[in-house]
């Protein structure tokens, strides 16, 4: 394993330019790994500024990630300066509770409510008798049900009765919920619908491929003007679990009138090793879009599978890989380096192994606060303070 440089500034690419500056009105963008969707769409933003003399208030980037949305802030600070904080971004699940706390008797909820997280979800199945390890799969047909109508077994009906039961009886949403109460919320009442999406003239999404459909119908609800700007891949669709469903990308394509998308087919990340083994992967996928994807980057090092007896040895190897990489290249930086791993324990072994390597390290933080017992009391202890009546915090400080 060793690292590169990072890529130098690039000029938007002809397919680049032609996703910036398309006309107004309904516009989709299929692009590859490493094509620069998100780069087109802060470069949208920019452009519609810039050169359509939008204001930042009128516009809304819709995110899969809060640190994504961060990065278009980031990236557009330059240009804009303090009116970038005028530009709404964020993900749909935080617009949605955004609307659901200002309406929250139109949906059946009551003022003040909380949101149930991944672990208070849990918590509430552990009370029901279901224990962490079958709770996930639970929770993950549950989603699917209300989100693409897949049926339930009948105990895995009755369940899911008695966990939403709960949830309203602790006046909690969880986030399926803040979805479809949201859906029901724009669905039930067209006229606050209307001026709800009078907000913004255009709406930019990002990573249209993990859309579901209920996502996609609040997304149709708020661009009744039809200025949609959507980028997407099909090929990187991973969240169907959740009810992610990649024909949303047709469905959007048919419901807008939209004859052919916008497809950016250069791949500015990887090095080519890495993308053509990538690519062997990729084709035995069914894909939605005919697309014909390059690589750039040129790169001597070849893409190579190691096995290890057990995690120090693995580890020893990987810091070994980085000193070799520097020593060769004594002009990167440690910020040249990065190391993936598939879960929050590897990375935490990672970080003690390199910092008694004398490596400096910055381990990404990917965990819920909440993770953290202490904090977790704290949090349900405000809880608690707020609303004094909420029988999930009396029941989780029990626990």
């Amino acid at each position: 394993m060793t690292a590169a440089p990072p890529p130098p500034p690039f000029t938007p690419t002809p397919a680049q330019r032609r996703a910036i500056e398309a006309p107004l009105g309904p516009c989709l963008v299929i692009a590859g790994p490493g094509a620069g969707k998100t780069y087109c769409l802060i470069e949208r933003i920019r452009h519609l500024i810039d050169v359509h003399q939008m204001r930042p208030a009128r516009l809304c980037a819709v995110t899969y990630t809060n640190k994504a949305a961060g990065e278009i802030a980031a990236r557009l600070q330059s240009s804009l300066g303090a009116t970038v904080d005028l530009l709404l971004r964020g993900t749909l699940h935080s617009l949605a509770v955004e609307l659901l706390r200002a309406h929250p008797t139109l949906v059946d909820l009551r003022p003040g409510f909380g949101i149930a997280d991944d672990q208070a979800q849990l918590e509430i199945l552990g009370r029901m008798g279901q224990p962490a390890r079958r709770g996930r799969g639970l929770l993950s047909q549950f989603s699917v049900h209300r989100l693409r109508g897949d049926p339930l077994g009948s105990e895995e009906e009755r369940l899911f009765l008695d966990y939403t039961a709960r949830l309203a009886r602790y006046n909690l949403v969880d986030f399926d919920d803040i979805l479809l109460r949201t859906a029901r919320l724009l669905n039930d009442n067209p006229i606050l619908a209307q001026t709800i999406a009078n907000r913004w003239d255009v709406l930019l999404v990002d990573e249209f491929q993990d859309v579901n459909r209920v996502q996609y119908g609040i997304l149709r609800l708020l661009a009744p003007h039809r200025h949609l700007f959507a980028v997407g891949d099909d090929d990187q669709s991973i969240f169907s679990w959740t009810g992610a469903d990649p024909e949303v990308l047709h469905r959007f394509q048919a419901d807008f009138e939209i004859n052919e998308p916008i497809v950016l087919d250069q791949n500015h990340r990887s090095s080519i090793p890495i993308f053509a083994c990538a690519q062997r992967l990729v084709k035995r996928n069914p894909s939605l879009f005919d697309k014909t994807l390059t690589a750039t980057r040129v790169s001597d090092e070849p893409v190579c599978a190691y096995g290890f007896e057990n995690e120090e040895a693995e580890a020893a190897w990987v810091i070994a890989d980085i000193q070799r990489a520097r020593e060769a290249h004594p002009e990167w930086s440690w910020g040249a380096f990065a190391i993936l791993y598939r879960k929050h324990s590897i990375g935490a072994f990672l970080e003690r192994q390199l910092l008694s390597a004398g490596v400096p390290c910055r381990m990404a933080r990917g965990q819920s606060l909440r993770d953290d017992p202490i904090i977790a009391v704290v949090l349900d202890s405000l809880r608690l303070i707020l609303t004094p009546n909420e029988t999930g915090a009396v029941e989780a400080l029990a626990d």
